[in-house]
């Protein structure tokens, strides 16, 4: 008797546990789980919502500044802007109500129009970092990556591929301003120049063929573009 009794206890002992244990699970669950899945939730959302991705096309003017060039030679073919395009993915992140970055992978011409055109084919990495001036409008500043894919020149609507630019990468600055229609769509405007030259051009005397100098080329650009974003 005395033995059933016991059983009978500690079976008792055994679901009060159970019961207890469950009562205690479905707090913890309900007062420490749920909210915290609630609140990673949120933040991801909200990540997300500073996450951008989306295209790039613009439409650019581009030419040549060439340096150290003497007097008696005619700067203005260098000067002769080329009407040209560029087309870029785009990704941003905005940090903070005034604060953000972004990359822009995607192709660009550049060149001139001095009789001829010549056109210079490069990849590009603009890689910015953007200054929310109010919530629409933002300043973006920062270097471009470049690598020149292949140089053509085009007369009487032919092209010919031309060599004479050796150096394939390009470093340049950008700076630019956007404005953000809605959430979806930016327009902007900006300029890029060169911060390492193109080619270089040995400069002679054209009397005795003496050197009397060294000019360089650099690339510039300006550029009005609309970019979708999602």
């Amino acid at each position: 008797m005395k033995k059933l009794v016991s059983n009978k206890n500690i079976l008792f002992f055994c679901r009060s546990i159970i019961k207890e244990n469950h009562y205690l699970m479905k707090k913890l669950v309900r007062n420490t789980l749920i909210p915290l899945l609630l609140l990673m939730m949120s933040i991801h959302a909200t990540q997300a919502q500073k996450l951008k991705y989306g295209a790039v096309a613009g439409i650019d003017l581009t030419n040549w500044l060439n340096t150290n060039l003497p007097a008696e030679y005619n700067s203005s073919i260098f000067e002769e802007p080329l009407i040209s395009y560029n087309a870029n993915f785009y990704m941003g992140y905005r940090w903070s109500d005034h604060l953000g970055n972004s990359i822009e992978p995607g192709y660009i011409r550049k060149g001139i129009n001095s009789g001829q055109k010549i056109m210079l084919h490069y990849l590009q990495l603009p890689l910015l970092t953007d200054f929310y001036v109010v919530d629409r409008f933002f300043v973006s500043i920062g270097p471009e990556l470049g690598y020149l894919l292949s140089a053509k020149t085009n007369q009487e609507g032919l092209n010919n591929e031309t060599e004479v630019f050796d150096n394939r990468f390009e470093l340049s600055g950008v700076v630019g301003v956007n404005y953000n229609i809605n959430k979806n769509f930016d327009i902007g405007l900006r300029f890029n120049h060169g911060i390492t030259c193109i080619d270089k051009i040995t400069l002679t005397n054209d009397t005795n063929g003496e050197i009397t100098g060294e000019s360089k080329l650099y690339n510039r650009y300006i550029q009005g573009f609309i970019r979708f974003k999602i």
